[in-house]
């Protein structure tokens, strides 16, 4: 595809999901299809010359519309909200069209300082305190994530380190701990060897203090039972168990009942996130 074709099958691209949108009270929330489904309209292996745009394009209702789930049907009322509108799509093309890579300033520096600019905006308007802001001197910043999944395991990540420092304050528990228990002693063996790999190796690793697998075991999270299994998934791969609590028919938690839990499952050793 060259530049002249480009324009005009992008203009077809932008009519038809112009044209989605406003047929899109016309459609079902959830496609009515079964897991496999693809299988009987996408062969089974890749073709052996490139496709004609016009080909591929013709496939899109039958394969991908029969099959989408419509999350912006106004009678679509699961999982949450998702942000869409034809501003936020026309800056998808920007920025497919322009595909750069911003991680680090000098890689996108319209990307970097835009991301820094827009986020204090939401600081402001939020009315957060001034030094949640990439701009303030201090330590505070923000950065958009990917996914919501991806923002909760770092806030979850975030939690972790607050929780480590608070418990390896208590040097004297800590020092307890590790001369006591079995996870404990063994820890101190493997950062014994990771220490004489640096003396042999003659180089440097940084300390993970904020993030001291010794103490991953004392951590606890707490969530209610609503959140999808991501949540679960998250808790696994930052290390932390995780406890749910039952939410009521009325969307709530009795407080007592959460209390007498959460004594049953922790002790005053474990550390809440």
């Amino acid at each position: 595809m060259d530049s002249e074709e480009f324009r005009k099958y992008g203009k077809e691209m932008v009519d038809f999901v112009a044209d989605f949108w406003l047929s899109l009270r016309e459609r079902s929330p959830l496609p009515d299809v079964q897991p496999g489904y693809i299988s009987e309209v996408v062969p089974s292996k890749p073709p052996a010359y490139p496709e004609e745009w016009q080909k591929i394009f013709a496939d899109l209702e039958n394969v991908i519309m029969k099959g989408n789930t419509n999350w912006h049907h106004p009678h679509f009322f699961a999982y949450f909200p998702t942000a869409c509108s034809y501003q936020s799509i026309m800056a998808d093309i920007l920025s497919g069209g322009l595909g750069g890579i911003g991680f680090t300033w000098k890689s996108g520096p319209a990307m970097t300082e835009l991301e820094m600019a827009s986020l204090d905006w939401l600081v402001e308007v939020l009315d957060l305190p001034e030094y949640f802001k990439n701009s303030h001197p201090g330590p505070g910043c923000g950065i958009i994530q990917s996914t919501a999944s991806d923002a909760t395991m770092i806030a979850i990540m975030a939690a972790r380190a607050r929780a480590v420092e608070t418990i390896k304050s208590e040097s004297s528990s800590i020092l307890n701990w590790v001369a006591n228990t079995d996870v404990g002693k063994t820890v101190k063996n493997i950062l014994a060897k990771v220490r004489q790999n640096m003396e042999a190796e003659d180089t440097s690793i940084s300390s993970p203090y904020y993030h001291d697998p010794a103490v991953f075991e004392k951590l606890v999270a707490y969530c209610s039972d609503q959140p999808p299994r991501t949540m679960l998934r998250i808790s696994f791969n930052c290390l932390v168990s995780e406890l749910l609590f039952n939410i009521q028919s009325s969307m709530s938690y009795r407080h007592p009942l959460a209390r007498a839990r959460r004594d049953k499952y922790c002790d005053c050793s474990e550390a809440v996130l």
